[in-house]
């Protein structure tokens, strides 16, 4: 999930790009599953579609992380396509979920993140 929240924004952009980067090098070493990285890769659109409802984020900066994120997949050997497939769908299906939602009912899930992520400093 994203912790899209002014006084969280580097801790979550840098807390995804940090853990990317140092699961890219073990992989690549330990020859990990590909499965490792498509958890990662859904992780990440999932983190995307939950800053847009939630708010935080320019869809400029939202960008900007998902390249940074496309970038250390594809030094560890995931295609470009496949991040983009994987990541997209991840996103779509949150959307998906958030649609089902009541208003008041989003308001809450943005608030329990931001309350979650509180307790997590």
């Amino acid at each position: 999930m994203s912790f899209p929240f002014e006084f969280q924004r580097p801790v979550a952009a840098l807390a995804l790009t940090a853990a990317l980067a140092f699961v890219a090098p073990a992989a690549s070493a330990q020859g990990a599953p590909d499965e490792m990285w498509v958890s990662m890769v859904k992780l990440g659109g999932a983190m995307h579609a939950t800053a847009q409802r939630c708010g935080g984020y320019t869809e400029a900066e939202l960008e900007d992380l998902k390249q940074q994120q496309r970038a250390v997949a594809v030094e560890s050997g995931i295609s470009a396509a496949e991040f983009e497939k994987v990541f997209t769908a991840a996103e779509t299906q949150l959307v998906q979920r958030w649609n089902t939602m009541s208003p008041a009912q989003q308001a809450q899930a943005c608030k329990d993140i931001k309350q979650q992520m509180s307790m997590s400093r």
